[in-house]
């Protein structure tokens, strides 16, 4: 890392610890357990019953996943279906490897207690672990279930270190933590109450949903552990905490008093987390500062007798209308340049606008904390009187607009097979999983990372359209509809088509770039012919600058272009050297794809492998980056300012400058063949190499095809063939 930028990181982590010194002290010495007053608010759920029909049709996936969570075996970040409790041996990450702990078993939990966490909070969470179900298998939160590794419950939240050890993938204990499969026992509930087959009696998911839910707060006390490390995590996990017991509730499923004192004090001890370390930063505000906000209105909205609930759904809903004019583009795109992670943004956006809009006319009028006269962009008075008592949660008429164009962004992506164009890092980000892409593979569940289709059922239901999905996806837009209660938005202007660009040039701007490429002295060519039908037939395009993604689709083509900024404001966090790069499928199958990311912090070296031009389909210098990777795994050194200078149904004509020239690339889109033109107009140029699509085929088998974070396949640079991966065509064969 530069000298400067390592210095500025170590200065605000001396500040950090300094700042932070006294409360670690207090923390250490006192319970950070708030007192469980018997007055402790209630947590508010809809109680209307939940519909059958769209849970029949995803029964199979429901039972199969639901039996899985039940023995606490997980399928997270590429670790395939592992039990995950104490000692358990791993299998190691990329060599790194590190032994078993001791067991835990049930009848001995006080006694690990009393070693493992700090001697305050030792006698709460003792008295919560005794009302767990008898012979409960504690699962352990802390532990990276690839690696081995595990961190400790001991640790103070702002001293918990990673990405230090080799292999070690603190994502892992946070993925778990996240605790998103536990909306499948909700579903499992409302169907085994129907007397569906294939389900054991109700009370079994309620019990289990109980008892994890417990142990949780048990063995992970606030500010306390690797699952208090991020707010982001924090965050999803009290939304799903609060989605999963409301719909439990709503399928008619009942608890002890005493659990819900402790859940709703647990929230209350989620929020106040969420306030006290939001992740926003004057110069950077990201997907994670948009998830605090989100689990911040989930708390809020669940906790209505709480006395700081009002100020929290008050600040969380006037954040989210600032971040979504921030963190989305005009045109729905995400500012990450990256569409995984435009998935999990445009989640949280859907999901928290559906709840902020189905709350009760009372709770959407949040006291006025911050003086008469002073209305916050979003939260709009009703009259002069209601400036000074009260504000009126509202979203202006240009949000919903934006929405609307997310879900036209992700179909405007997704390939003919389902999958989207991989662009940027995949980290399999989700915010409230209903219903996950599963197929069997081999006789095992394995989830699909690039099937984003369920995000237009949720789109499509927060504005009251009729979903036309056949498959598990309906969960999603059900869900949505349970959240919003018929306080459907009218998206009035949204007209996602008139906002994406069609065209960038015209045919004099196409004749002259041609006649440069071809008189360049410092160019590669390659033409690919592919025999049938004219490629152009039925073509259209669309094109999202703002993104910096075009693509053309036809009958027999699917072809995606990347040119654009890095995202991030300029910080690149997600974005790779791929600037120029092209996804190609013809007549669905893939021949040039994206590799994915693989993994972060666990294995920096192949971070950076998988982010680098090398492993791009794009011109590039050899040995050299477009944008430097030595500014840490989450920023790129400089934007290699790319720009489309054509944009149609002739084709495409980009350039960028990361090399310190322009360095351009012309793709012209014929009748049955697609030619390729790489060249730089300056001298520097000529060490230009460009691969064929089977060498790049052979260079990304060599490290590995990554459908998803910790997933990598050998040998497999593309998934191959189109396949049908949803639930409905696997149990159509009779699997």
């Amino acid at each position: 890392m530069p000298t400067r930028l390592a210095a500025r990181k170590a200065l605000r982590f001396i500040a950090r610890r300094l700042t932070s010194a006294p409360q670690r002290m207090r923390d250490w010495r006192n319970p950070t357990y708030l007192a469980l007053a018997t007055d402790a608010p209630a947590i508010v759920f809809d109680s209307r019953p939940l519909p059958l029909a769209p849970l029949l049709g995803g029964a199979h996936q429901i039972a199969a996943l639901a039996e899985l969570y039940l023995q606490h075996r997980f399928d997270l970040l590429g670790s395939g279906w592992v039990q995950v409790r104490h000692g358990i041996t791993c299998a190691g990450m990329e060599g790194g490897y590190y032994p078993a702990g001791g067991g835990v078993t049930p009848a001995g939990r006080d006694q690990w207690l009393r070693e493992h966490l700090n001697p305050a909070n030792v006698p709460e969470s003792e008295r919560i672990w005794r009302l767990l179900t008898p012979g409960y298998v504690p699962i352990d939160w802390q532990l990276d279930f690839k690696s081995g590794y595990r961190w400790s419950e001991r640790t103070w939240y702002l001293d918990v270190r990673y990405g230090r050890d080799h292999g070690a993938d603190i994502k892992l204990p946070w993925e778990l933590a996240r605790m998103q499969h536990l909306m499948q026992f909700a579903w499992a509930y409302a169907l085994a109450s129907n007397h569906t087959n294939g389900f054991y009696p109700p009370a079994r998911y309620a019990r289990e949903f109980r008892d994890q839910v417990l142990d949780f707060i048990a063995t992970n006390p606030p500010r306390f552990g690797v699952n208090w490390a991020c707010t982001m995590e924090v965050a999803i996990r009290a939304a799903n905490w609060v989605t999963a017991y409301g719909l439990l509730r709503a399928a008619g499923a009942s608890f002890d008093p005493e659990f819900e004192r402790l859940l709703a004090r647990s929230l209350h001890e989620h929020g106040r987390h969420i306030v006290g370390n939001l992740e926003s930063e004057p110069d950077r505000r990201t997907n994670h500062y948009l998830s605090d906000l989100a689990g911040l209105a989930f708390v809020a909205a669940a906790l209505e007798g709480c006395a700081a609930s009002d100020s929290w759904l008050e600040l969380a809903a006037r954040e989210l209308i600032a971040e979504v004019a921030h963190q989305f583009n005009t045109d729905g795109s995400n500012f990450e340049a990256s569409t995984s992670y435009h998935r999990l943004s445009a989640e949280i956006v859907v999901c928290s606008t559906a709840l902020l809009l189905g709350l009760s006319k009372r709770r959407k009028q949040a006291p006025n904390r911050s003086g008469a006269g002073a209305p916050t962009q979003g939260i709009q008075p009703t009259s002069a009187e209601g400036a000074r008592c009260s504000r009126i949660i509202s979203f202006p008429d240009w949000y919903f607009a934006r929405v609307a164009r997310m879900e036209q962004f992700t179909r405007d992506l997704t390939k003919p097979n389902g999958q989207i164009a991989q662009v940027g890092d995949n980290d399999n980000g989700r915010f409230l999983k209903a219903a996950p892409a599963y197929c069997l593979v081999t006789g095992a569940w394995r989830e699909n990372q690039l099937d984003h289709r369920h995000l237009g059922a949720a789109i499509r239901a927060l504005f009251a359209q009729c979903s036309t999905a056949r498959d598990i996806t309906a969960l999603d837009g059900l869900l949505v509809t349970l959240l919003v209660r018929g306080a459907h938005p009218v998206c009035a202007g949204a007209r996602p088509n008139q906002i994406t660009a069609r065209k960038v040039g015209g045919a004099a701007d196409w004749s002259r770039l041609s006649c440069e490429a071809q008189a360049a002295g410092h160019r590669q060519q390659q033409r690919l012919v592919f025999a049938g039908a004219d490629l152009r037939a039925g073509l259209t395009l669309a094109g999202y600058p703002q993104f910096g993604i075009y693509t053309f689709r036809s009958r027999r083509l699917f072809l995606a272009v990347r040119c654009g900024a890095i995202g991030q404001d300029g910080h690149g966090g997600h974005a790779h050297n791929d600037q120029l790069a092209i996804e190609l499928t013809i007549d669905g199958v893939d021949l040039i794809a994206d590799p994915g990311t693989y993994v972060y912090t666990a294995a920096p070296g192949l971070r950076n492998r998988y982010r680098s031009a090398d492993m791009h389909f794009v011109p590039r210098i050899a040995g050299k980056e477009p944008a430097a990777l030595n500014q840490g795994l989450f920023r790129l050194g400089r934007d290699p300012r790319a720009q489309c200078l054509f944009f149609g149904a002739a084709g495409f004509v980009g350039r960028h400058f990361g090399y310190g020239f322009a360095l351009y690339r012309m793709i012209a889109i014929e009748a049955q063949a697609i030619r390729i033109v790489d060249y730089a107009t300056d001298r520097r140029g000529r060490d230009l190499v460009t691969q064929t699509p089977a060498q790049y085929r052979a260079s990304v088998a060599m490290l590995g095809f990554s459908p998803g974070y910790g997933e990598r396949q050998p040998g497999h640079a593309l998934p191959g063939k189109r396949r049908d991966c949803s639930i409905y065509a696997t149990l159509a064969r009779g699997k």
